[in-house]
Formats: C-alpha cells, sequence, structure tokens
C-alpha cells in the first residue's frame, strides 16, 4: 500500500521458495482440519497467494488440498488449474509426454490493457453508472432473522436440487422467447422479492466473466465483475415484460462492465444470484485405479456480504446453494424463500405472460391457514 493505493510487487523467481504442507490427521478430524487450512487468512504483503496441502489419516487416505485468494483467481480459473492437475497426473502416473501449453502472454499483460481500456472509457462509465444507480437505497432484500449482526461473518450453506425436467422446462422458456436461463431466474429473483416483500425498486449483484475476448479463455487470474443490476416491478407488469426489460438491462450494464473505482466503492450488495456454466466435470471421476477426483464443499468463514445465490448444472439436476450469513439469517428463512422460488418458477412455466399480481406462490396449506383463521370469529 502506497498514500492508500494498492500496489502489486512481483518478486523474482528465484526469490519464491514454494513448497506444499504435510499435515498428519485422524479420519474423524479431517473435515474440520480442512475447514481450518482453508479458510486461514491470507496476509497480503507477506503470504503466497496459493496454499498447498497434502493431508494424511491413519486409513492411509491422502487428499491433496489447495486454496487461493480470490484476488489472484476466478471460478473459470479453478476449472483451468484443476484440469491442467488433473492430465498431468494421470499423464505422469501412466507414463506419458506432456505437452506443454504456450499461452500468446501473460496476466500481467492483460492488466496493462485492461487498466488503458479502463481510462479512455472512465467518463462515459462514471456518467452511466451515476445515473443507473441515482437515488436507490441500499437496504436488506430479506429482511433480517437477527437485528444485531456479528461484527465477522459466520457462513454457513442451504443446498437445494431442482430435478433435470424441471431445469429442462426453465431452459425451453427461456429459449422460445430469446433470453438465457440466466436472465429468466434474475427476473424470477427480483420478482419473488416484490412478491414477499414488497420491494419495487431493487438491486441485485450479478457476475460477469471479464472474459471480453477468446484469447483470455485459458488465462489463470482474478478476471470476474459484479456488477448491480437495478430493476423496477410493478404488479400491473406481466412476467414477460419484465424479463424481456431484464435482459436489455443486463446486456446494458455488461456494456459498461468498467465501473469507477469511487462508485464501485459505493456499492452495498446485499445479494448475488450466479448461474455457473461449468465446462469442467466436478464430479467424482478416477484418475487411476488409486486416485480420484471428487467434490468435496467446505463451510467458507468469510464473505463480503449477507446471501451469495449460486445455481450450477449438476448432471440430472439444476443445483443451488445459498451462502448466507448465520449471524444475519436462520437456516429455516433460506428453505422458506428457496421453496418458494421453486414455486414460484412453477407458476411461471405454466403461463409466461401472467401479471404480477395474479401469480400464485401460496401452497394450499397456507390457503387454508388463511380461511381458517378469516372464518374463526
Amino acid at each position: 500500500e502506497v498514500n492508500g493505493n494498492p500496489y502489486q510487487k512481483i518478486n523474482a523467481l528465484d526469490a519464491i521458495n514454494f513448497s506444499v504442507d504435510e499435515i498428519y490427521t485422524t479420519a474423524k478430524k479431517y473435515d474440520d482440519a480442512v475447514k481450518e487450512y482453508t479458510n486461514k487468512e491470507f496476509n497480503l504483503e507477506h503470504d503466497r497467494l496459493i496454499r498447498v496441502a497434502l493431508f494424511h489419516t491413519e486409513n492411509q487416505n491422502d487428499t491433496l488440498v489447495f486454496t487461493t485468494h480470490h484476488v489472484m483467481m476466478d471460478g473459470w480459473s479453478l476449472e483451468i488449474i484443476v484440469k491442467e492437475i488433473t492430465e498431468r497426473y494421470s499423464a505422469l502416473a501412466t507414463q506419458q509426454s506432456i505437452t506443454e501449453e504456450v499461452l500468446d502472454f501473460q496476466y500481467k499483460d492483460f492488466v496493462v490493457w485492461q487498466n488503458n481500456i479502463e481510462q479512455e472509457n472512465e467518463a462515459s462509465n462514471r456518467e452511466f453508472w451515476s445515473d443507473y444507480l441515482q437515488k436507490y437505497q441500499w437496504k436488506s432484500l430479506i429482511p433480517y432473522d437477527y437485528s444485531v449482526a456479528d461484527e465477522k461473518y459466520t457462513g454457513s450453506f442451504h443446498i437445494f436440487h431442482w430435478p433435470k425436467k424441471f431445469m429442462d422446462d426453465l431452459t425451453t422458456v427461456a429459449v422460445e422467447n430469446n433470453v438465457t436461463l440466466h436472465t429468466l431466474l434474475m427476473t424470477s429473483f427480483h420478482v419473488l422479492l416484490h412478491k414477499l416483500y414488497g420491494l419495487e425498486d431493487i438491486c441485485v449483484g450479478t457476475i460477469n466473466s471479464g472474459r471480453t475476448f477468446s484469447g483470455l479463455e485459458n488465462q489463470i487470474g482474478m478476471f470476474v465483475k459484479t456488477l448491480p443490476l437495478r430493476s423496477s416491478v410493478a404488479t400491473g407488469d406481466s412476467f414477460l415484460s419484465l424479463m424481456q426489460h431484464m435482459h436489455e438491462n443486463l446486456l446494458t450494464v455488461d456494456e459498461h462492465q468498467d465501473i469507477p473505482e469511487d462508485v464501485l466503492n459505493t456499492l452495498r450488495f446485499e445479494a448475488i444470484l450466479v448461474l455457473q456454466n461449468q465446462t469442467f466435470n466436478y464430479g467424482k471421476f478416477e484418475l487411476t485405479e488409486d486416485v480420484a477426483l471428487h467434490m468435496s464443499p467446505v463451510i467458507t468463514k468469510y464473505n463480503r456480504l449477507p446471501l451469495l445465490i449460486d445455481f450450477s448444472v449438476k448432471g440430472e439436476y439444476l443445483r443451488g446453494s445459498v451462502l448466507y450469513d448465520t449471524s444475519k439469517y436462520e437456516e429455516a428463512t433460506m428453505n422458506f424463500f428457496t421453496v418458494k422460488f421453486e414455486k414460484f418458477l412453477q407458476e411461471i412455466l405454466t403461463n409466461i405472460t401472467i401479471p404480477i399480481h395474479a401469480i400464485d406462490i401460496d401452497f394450499a396449506f397456507e390457503k387454508e391457514e388463511s380461511i381458517a383463521i378469516d372464518f374463526n370469529f
């Protein structure tokens, strides 16, 4: 840091002492040991921003674990590095030759180019975002369960799965109306917030890959950008018209994805919604007779916002996860919201042109309870 501004210091290659940590634990304590290792804070001034460890347990199961700081790698990069590790390990195990991919340029070259682009477009982007966010009041989108939050974020996952047919039906409706599944899910999220909590002016975070040309597809680095997506929802609107507007809205904010730093510092996201388009299969598969790769989610202790809603296609179903701040929300609230989300989407599938006020998100038992109360004199 120099005069309050962050700077990157690049060490000489011969000054880097990279090593693999070896950690011995028991099968019973393994999960806690991995959680502690992956949640250890990085010191940006002194630490290497990637850690690798080999965990050993008494049952002779060895696990390779690596963790990085998000400042150096995004989700797309994770696919690249895991794919490279697995391909190289398989080649070494079977004594096959490895073909080194030669990159046309390095991430540092991209950074110089990107900084020039941002400077060229700074005035027009500042004008756009100042107008786009004018008079928006940052607020909680889903009301907090706890009024006093802890100073440190404590996170937990709420996981849910929707069947493949349901996912396919949603995709078909999106394609028939010339939008993406992401646009349909984002529109539904905005409208559901309106239906449940009466919100009319809503701003949610959306993720842009930041890889603006094909030469970046095989690069490891932090390209991703979080953009505010603002919409107005009125009960007289139809879902289809809002979805079409959301489509144009997404295209417009993408055109202005380089948000000036002073504007960026004013953003106070309460929620981000993401649809992951993974090209690499993280499901369990065998590398060799003795080595397998499989996904093992680890609860993160750190996040910068109350809600991160993540969708990804997992073979026969659409997997959803909500990473939420447990100092603000209860698990029951996350379950309630995701169940209502599914009910909302089921209603949309029956009539995409339905007015917002006519979308029924109540279940039969809720209506029965309402009737019982209304007539209980």
